[in-house]
């Protein structure tokens, strides 16, 4: 195992070059990678998700004739509440 790591760190430090690239490569792509994933969770949170601290936010107005376009019945569902 001792044989394994020297080889391999006589390597690393042989090449400089091909090493800062590949490591470059690999933090560019793994940086992109996290801000791709808080991008994705930002906008589910803004779009998905109830706003907290509105409690005007979750009314829906509706016309007067709405019940007719249902068959003269409208029922009323308790809105899903979310954790934010």
């Amino acid at each position: 195992m001792k044989l394994l790591l020297a080889l391999a760190l006589r390597n690393l430090f042989r090449h400089t070059r091909r090493t800062l690239l590949t490591v470059s490569a690999l933090v560019l792509g793994i940086g992109i990678m996290i801000l791709g994933r808080a991008w994705t969770a930002a906008m589910e949170k803004a779009v998905v998700c109830r706003p907290s601290g509105r409690p005007w936010a979750s009314f829906k107005v509706f016309a007067k004739d709405a019940a007719a376009d249902e068959g003269g019945a409208v029922s009323f569902i308790t809105p899903r509440t979310t954790t934010g």
